[in-house]
C-alpha cells in the first residue's frame, strides 16, 4: 500500500503530462457546446483538467475527487469543489453526493488503477443523471504493438510484473519500458465493452488515441507516428481508449 500511495501522491497531484495532451484535447472536443450544470472529475489531480473541462463544457459547478491531499489543495485553489477520497474505499462507503447529481463525469486514466472497477462504475451510475454522460479514458491491453510483443514472448506495455521492476520482460527496456508499471486492471476493448454493459451502461462514442510516451529518440518518434495512424484506423488496436458512456435506460 505504501508504494501505491507514494505513486499517487507524486504523479496524480500535478497537472497533466505531455504524453496525455492528445487524449485531453480529444476529451475537450467531446464536451464542447454542451452547457451543463454540474461536472465531476474523478481523480482530478491539481485541478488543471477540471478547470479546462468546466470552461469548455460551460459547467456552472465543477467537483473533484482526489487521493492526494496536496493535489486536492491545489485543485481547491483553482475553484474545484474537491474532496480527498480513496476510491478503493468504495467497497465500504459511497461518494458523498446525491443520486442523479451530475450531468457529466470525467474518469481519466483512473479505472486501470482500481483493484475492483465494479464499485467505481456502480457509483458513477448512481450519481450520474439519466440524461448525463461519463467519459472514460484507459489504456488498451490489446494495442497493435502489445499483440506483437506478446506473440514474441515480451511483457505487454501498460502492465508490469513488479512495482519496483516495471521494465522486466519488456521490449526496448530502458527506452519506454517503464510505462504503465502501476496499472492494476488493464483491459482490451472487448473486455471494457463487456464491463460497461454489465453495469448498465452503453457506449455512445468510441475513439482510439495515440499514447506513446514522448521520448527524443528516432525509434520512439517512428513508433509514435505509426501508433497515431493505427489508433485512428482502429480503436481496438489503439494504445489508448476514449469512450463516452450513458445509462442504458429508456
Amino acid at each position: 500500500m505504501g508504494a501505491r500511495m507514494d505513486y499517487y501522491f507524486r504523479e496524480y497531484a500535478r497537472g497533466f503530462s505531455v504524453s496525455s495532451r492528445e487524449r485531453i484535447l480529444k476529451v475537450l472536443d467531446m464536451v464542447k457546446d454542451t452547457p451543463i450544470e454540474r461536472l465531476l472529475d474523478i481523480g482530478c489531480g491539481d485541478g488543471s483538467i477540471s478547470v479546462l473541462l468546466k470552461e469548455v463544457a460551460q459547467a456552472k459547478e465543477v467537483y473533484g475527487i482526489e487521493l492526494s491531499p496536496n493535489g486536492a489543495k491545489k485543485a481547491s485553489q483553482k475553484g474545484v469543489n474537491v474532496i480527498v477520497f480513496d476510491l478503493e474505499e468504495l467497497n465500504k462507503k459511497r461518494l458523498p453526493y446525491p443520486d442523479s447529481y451530475f450531468d457529466l463525469i470525467f474518469c481519466g486514466d483512473i479505472i486501470e488503477h482500481i483493484f475492483e472497477p465494479s464499485f467505481l462504475l456502480k457509483e458513477i451510475w448512481r450519481v450520474l443523471k439519466k440524461s448525463g454522460s461519463c467519459i472514460v479514458t484507459t489504456p488498451n491491453l490489446a494495442s497493435w504493438y502489445n499483440r506483437l510483443f506478446l506473440l514474441l514472448g515480451y511483457q505487454p506495455y501498460g502492465t508490469a510484473c513488479s512495482l519496483r521492476f516495471s521494465s522486466a520482460g519488456k521490449a526496448f527496456s530502458g527506452i519506454v519500458a517503464s510505462w504503465g508499471g502501476k496499472h492494476i486492471r488493464v483491459m482490451t476493448l472487448k473486455a471494457f465493452k463487456d464491463l460497461i454493459k454489465a453495469h448498465g451502461f452503453r457506449i455512445c462514442e468510441l475513439y482510439g488515441c495515440c499514447g506513446i510516451p514522448p521520448e527524443n529518440t528516432l525509434k520512439t518518434r517512428i513508433v509514435e507516428n505509426i501508433d497515431r495512424f493505427i489508433s485512428k484506423l482502429s480503436p481496438a488496436l489503439a494504445t489508448w481508449l476514449i469512450v463516452k458512456i450513458r445509462k442504458n435506460v429508456s
